[in-house]
């Protein structure tokens, strides 16, 4: 047996190599128990078998190895295989909040940095280290610093009630009335706004002093929260959903059992029963019952005071300085004839605060002013609101316009007849342009002669009052702005619309303003390359329907504000179809802020704009013809109701707004 194993071990040993030898083996020498290689050199068997045992053993291991990572790659895969299915979710979580956190990271941190460093400029980047202190929700002596510089701009132009109440520059006649007000004699035609398509009507004042005895509520506070609220627009409707004069909210209305809240009289009886229900809760503290109707009972207990939310805190400041102004009046509107004090007609161009406390955040970032530290220690921070409102205040021009009534009428006794004549006339103001941080209006007047009487003469009116004739607003848009970042290195576009963002999220109104044109579409993505140059140029009326709301200035449904509405407003179903205006070409399809869905189209001479759509049926870079289907209407973005709102502009890069029944074909 023996014999036969190292036989084979030769054999083997032949064909192999012996023990990592370069010799071959020629034979074994059994006498002596060796192997006989070619050459001469013998080795001992002992050593051959110590040999051949390491080898066997390296030669197990490398096949154990195998074999066992055969065994674990199979059995690996069959677990991830059971696993993957459960920890999916958990890992795809994971990988989103680490691209969340990178884009945050890369935005605030990496990519102004980069910006500055391409364009030479110094970055605008928030600071949140703990030298970082200012927080203008915090800030009350800044904000009200920013509320005060409005003011006092705003007070140097002669306010509704100081006109209404001021005796008329003249009065004659056998039958005048020496105690004579401007809110007697042309009160019909006042207005706090220069056109509205709603009338208060005119027994508004005495529902406002029946519903203030009625709820022992001061009738002074009663009307300064009207005006606060809604402006005494009796369809207002705010972006909370509140309604009405005294804009109340679903809840009130629900509960108080109101069946129309656009009733003045409903509507101001709830808001008196309310402000009654809030004056006994806060034992007649009219500051925190105010504030109570602005922010709710809740806030106000919470903080044992006024919330301190700007919001609530301008509000209540608004509400007491109405409040301690004396009498109120009410104005009594009359769409086209519309007498608006100065200050009614200065307030829309102000500079507002929220956009002085978005250039201090911006400017007075550390970064771009390299001064680290706290602001106590003249470090930091560094607001300088007087100095941006200097920059950005409006440059406005007035004419003078003369009212003028005279009254003639004849009293017949059986005696004798006799004749009465009384005429007055007063002195105000018109704005004729206004040069504003954002864009440029011109106003264009005329007289309004109204005359009535009877067939035998016996009662004769004549009346002249102002009528705003058109409203234009051009570009270039936020040019004063842009000049005064520049000032401070910041070229960019980007850096304009930071600046706004920023205020739009401090001032819900703002928000709402920024929203009511295309401006801030133009600013980030302008479509002013875009012209078409074939077509008539001829417009044609986009859609079938009432306009609900006409171009130029009115209370803003939504804010309650008195704003320029740079369209008209079609009254239409969701779903309605709507056309092209005129031969064009499609240069902007998608969202665009307070206009929701919206599609803006160059006919060449003129640009218009179809907002507060549903769905588009066309897309940027398509030519479109006259009447072709553009989309359909809906209601979206800044809208109380489905409606289309259309816009034409025209002029240098088509920034000038005009009324769209000027142009209609």
């Amino acid at each position: 047996m023996r014999y036969v194993a190292r036989t084979a071990l030769c054999k083997w040993l032949q064909l192999n190599g012996a023990a990592r030898r370069s010799s071959p083996v020629e034979s074994f020498d059994f006498s002596r128990g060796r192997f006989n290689f070619y050459g001469g050199d013998f080795i001992s068997e002992e050593h051959q078998i110590q040999q051949l045992m390491s080898n066997g053993m390296a030669t197990a291991f490398r096949v154990a190895k195998s074999i066992g990572g055969v065994v674990f790659r199979r059995v690996f895969t069959r677990i991830l295989a059971m696993l993957a299915p459960i920890l999916a979710p958990y890992i795809a979580a994971l990988l989103v909040l680490a691209l969340i956190f990178g884009f945050i990271y890369f935005a605030l941190f990496m990519l102004p940095r980069y910006i500055a460093e391409a364009s030479n400029m110094p970055a605008v980047v928030y600071n949140y280290s703990k030298n970082d202190l200012w927080k203008l929700s915090q800030d009350d002596a800044l904000l009200k610093k920013y509320r005060k510089i409005n003011n006092d701009w705003l007070n140097q132009f002669r306010s509704y009630n100081t006109l209404a109440y001021q005796r008329p520059d003249s009065i004659s006649g056998n039958g005048a009335n020496r105690d004579a007000t401007v809110s007697s004699v042309w009160g019909q035609y006042m207005a706090t706004t220069f056109t509205n398509p709603f009338t208060t009507p005119s027994n508004s004042d005495q529902i406002f002093r029946e519903k203030a005895q009625k709820y022992n509520v001061d009738v002074k506070l009663l009307k300064s929260v009207a005006y606060a609220e809604s402006s005494f627009n009796p369809r207002a409707i705010s972006l909370a959903g509140c309604l009405g004069i005294m804009q109340l909210s679903p809840a009130k209305i629900e509960e108080y059992g109101i069946k129309d809240p656009f009733n003045p009289e409903e509507n101001i009886d709830g808001g008196a029963r309310y402000l009654s229900e809030l004056l006994k809760r806060f034992n007649n503290n009219t500051e925190y019952a105010v504030a109570a109707y602005n922010a709710g009972p809740g806030a106000v207990k919470q903080y044992n005071g006024i919330p301190p939310y700007p919001e609530t805190i301008a509000y209540v400041a608004k509400v007491m300085s109405g409040y301690a102004g004396g009498t109120f009046a009410v104005p009594t509107l009359n769409a086209g004839c519309n007498i608006v004090a100065e200050q009614d007609q200065a307030e829309p161009h102000m500079v507002p605060w929220s956009l002085m406390a978005a250039i201090d955040r911006v400017l007075g970032d550390p970064i771009v002013n390299g001064k680290h530290g706290l602001e106590t220690e003249g470090k930091g921070r560094i607001p300088e609101p007087e100095k941006h409102f200097k920059e950005l205040e409006p440059k406005l021009q007035w004419k003078d316009f003369q009212l003028y009534y005279y009254h003639k009428w004849v009293v017949k006794t059986d005696e004798e007849s006799k004749t009465y004549t009384e005429t007055y006339t007063h002195n105000i103001k018109l704005l004729v342009s206004a040069e504003t941080y954002e864009a440029n209006y011109s106003y264009a007047w005329k007289e309004k002669v109204i005359e009535s009487g009877d067939e035998n003469g016996d009662d004769y009116t004549k009346t002249i009052v102002p009528e705003l004739v058109t409203t234009d607003r051009s570009g270039p848009y936020y040019e004063r702005l842009k000049n005064l970042l520049k000032s401070y290195g910041l070229e960019k576009d980007s850096n304009t619309e930071l600046v706004l963002r920023l205020a739009m999220n401090m001032d819900p109104v703002f928000n709402v303003d920024a929203n009511l044109t295309s401006s801030l579409l133009e600013l980030t993505g302008s479509t002013e390359q875009q012209e078409y140059r074939g077509g008539s140029g001829e417009l044609a009326w986009p859609a079938n329907g009432p306009i609900t709301s006409p171009f130029g200035y009115r209370v803003h449904p939504i804010s309650g504000q008195y704003r320029f509405h740079s369209g008209i407003d079609i009254g239409i179903p969701s779903g309605t179809e709507v056309h092209a205006a005129g031969d064009g070409l499609v240069v902007y399809v998608g969202n665009n802020g307070g206009y929701g869905k919206c599609i803006m189209i160059d006919h060449g001479k003129y640009r218009t704009l179809y907002g507060h759509l549903g769905s588009f049926k066309v897309s940027p870079g398509q030519e479109v013809k006259k009447g072709d289907v553009i989309a359909l209407s809906d209601n979206t973005g800044d809208s109380t109701g489905p409606h289309l709102h259309f816009e034409v502009r025209t002029g240098v890069n088509k920034t000038e707004f005009v009324d769209p029944l000027t142009v209609f074909n």
